[in-house]
């Protein structure tokens, strides 16, 4: 069998769009990786590869390639081997995931959040718990959305950047971050795809995480109060007034949670709208888990502001639609709340 099976090296906890495409890209760059599910995991490997089980298409179009995911019993991973591990899932599960998963992970262990959402201070309490791990906040900023139950199409551009969660103190890069950094710009230039890497390395993260955040708080919240499916929509359908309302709050309210903020809001502000005309017609996250009846994570991003109401009195009405449209999707749903 496929010793890429049987001795991953690196993980993605979430096997949905992010987790999936994310061990595709690594898979390609000829790394042992593996999309942990709840129940299951799953492996890539060519689709001219034969193994044991069911196999389901995985098509990359920013990749150009096919891959198939081999279905396996999730107790069958040795989570010793793994010495880099994304974490995918929503933010709401990410402290219980990590429960469950981080002792059986060796000591210096590499674990990456790309949860949207408010995640930090769930960070520090991981890494307190957990101090054999070094834990690391990351972003992706690219995107990829279901076209089918196992099939994914992600953007040709786009890029994943991770690094400490506390830049004031030294914390150089491990062996597994630094080999996947090199790797992946050798591919770029081997194939001259463009000049940027894909898999990037910051000792100074917390400007990309404040950026996505205000981003995520801002078109994930409409999509979500208004029934906005994708960027265009976002766009074309709300009024400028509105999208500027949300997205002044949004900045301000992440200066009010970690201070004064590296980018200004007019640079900003291009850069969402730029990434929301990439978007398209691309289903909007939050759009789509209310559609699905699932939890959203509204909580961690516009319901942020419930901790000052009076000076952020439109993310909090915005958080209320979500909530109430939760609700509904819970009793149409028939009474289970999707997770």
């Amino acid at each position: 069998m496929n010793s890429r099976i049987e001795s991953p090296q690196i993980g993605c906890l979430g096997a949905g769009a992010v987790g999936m495409s994310m061990v595709a890209r690594l898979s390609q760059l000829r790394f042992s990786a593996v999309a942990i599910g709840r129940q299951h995991f799953f492996t890539p490997v060519q689709a001219s590869h034969t193994v044991t089980g069911d196999e389901y298409p995985l098509s990359v179009a920013a990749f150009g390639l096919k891959w198939h995911f081999s279905q396996r019993k999730r107790d069958e991973l040795d989570l010793s081997l793994i010495k880099l591990l994304f974490i995918t899932v929503p933010v709401y599960q990410l402290e219980p995931v990590m429960n469950q998963i981080a002792p059986q992970l060796p000591p210096g262990s590499v674990v990456v959040s790309l949860c949207n959402g408010r995640c930090d201070p769930i960070l520090w309490r991981v890494q307190s718990t957990y101090n054999h791990l070094q834990v690391r906040q990351g972003v992706a900023f690219y995107n990829c959305t279901p076209r089918s139950t196992y099939e994914l199409v992600c953007s040709n551009t786009g890029y994943v950047v991770w690094g400490p969660m506390d830049n004031s103190s030294p914390c150089p890069i491990c062996p597994i971050e630094a080999e996947l950094e090199r790797t992946d710009k050798e591919y770029v230039q081997a194939v001259a795809v463009d000049d940027s890497p894909f898999l990037r390395y910051a000792a100074d993260v917390t400007a990309f995480y404040h950026n996505k955040w205000i981003i995520n708080t801002t078109i994930n919240t409409l999509a979500g109060a208004y029934s906005l499916y994708g960027g265009r929509q976002v766009v074309s359908q709300l009024k400028p007034t509105i999208l500027h309302q949300t997205f002044a709050e949004a900045y301000a309210l992440g200066q009010k949670i970690w201070g004064q903020l590296q980018v200004s809001p007019h640079h900003l502000n291009q850069f969402m709208l730029t990434m929301l005309h990439e978007f398209g017609d691309t289903e909007i996250s939050m759009h789509r888990h209310l559609r699905l009846g699932k939890r959203t994570e509204s909580a961690y991003l516009a319901g942020q502001a419930l901790t000052w109401p009076q000076e952020f009195p439109w993310l909090c009405k915005l958080h209320a639609r979500i909530c109430a449209a939760e609700l509904r999707a819970l009793r149409q749903n028939g009474g289970v709340r999707g997770t």
